[in-house]
């Protein structure tokens, strides 16, 4: 038997969409008993993979891409969370996905240091039957109630 999403957030890939997307992940994480420490640190990771979808899967072109959204879930399984970013860009190799060096001090580009920081397990693959990626993330929770 499947595992059922405990979220599934669809929205547009916008940057307008973000602050969307970081609550409705705090709001779920809290409902599955996340604290508050790896909960802000897990929707920070969510934001930053939206981020870099919006602006390089998409190429800040969104308006005219076909289907220029986001679908987020996040699925409660074995005492960690799976967060599944699915977008509908073209396609992405895993392997272009390389962090700036830490040493090359400015402002941006960041983000990938940080969610493989924060996420225990994070991969990047393409949709199977169509245009399209999914961000797999992974981290073991820290739950503050049942």
């Amino acid at each position: 038997m499947a595992v059922k999403p405990v979220l599934r957030f669809r929205c547009g890939a916008g940057a307008d969409q973000l602050r969307r997307i970081r609550e409705a992940a705090a709001a779920s994480l809290h409902n599955m008993g996340c604290d508050k420490e790896t909960t802000d640190q897990i929707v920070l990771a969510i934001n930053e993979a939206s981020m870099n979808i919006i602006q390089h899967a998409y190429g800040n072109a969104c308006s005219t891409h076909p289907r220029p959204e986001l679908i987020l879930e996040l699925f409660w399984e074995d005492a960690s969370v799976k967060v599944l970013l699915t977008d509908f860009a073209d396609p992405v190799d895993p392997n272009s996905l390389q962090p700036r060096p830490l040493e090359d001090v400015k402002p941006g580009g960041l983000g990938l240091h940080f969610i493989r920081q924060v996420m225990d397990t994070v991969v990047l693959q393409h949709l199977p039957d169509a245009n399209g990626n999914v961000l797999r993330m992974e981290k073991t929770l820290k739950r503050k109630h049942g």
